[in-house]
């Protein structure tokens, strides 16, 4: 995150992918899952801007560009 560089560990899609799993058991428990459901927004939003593929970590440049930052990192789509 501090370099800009997004290669990966993981992707977006999977994490996006179980955050919404782990929301669905919430509801079903009735236990409030206040931070799963913020990153589920900030992935979604990194997902729609083409970083699908990418680490998760890449959330941070959804964070950047919330700030009017500009995005950094090769794998970023411009």
């Amino acid at each position: 995150m501090i370099n800009g560089n997004y290669t990966g560990e993981g992707r977006l899609t999977t994490s996006l992918k179980d955050v919404r799993l782990m929301l669905e058991q919430g509801q079903r428990f009735g236990a409030p899952l206040f931070i799963a459901g913020i990153f589920s927004q900030i992935a979604q939003a990194g997902y729609e801007m083409g970083y699908a593929g990418l680490d998760p970590s890449c959330i941070i440049e959804v964070l950047r560009g919330m700030a009017g930052l500009p995005p950094r990192g090769a794998e970023i789509p411009k």
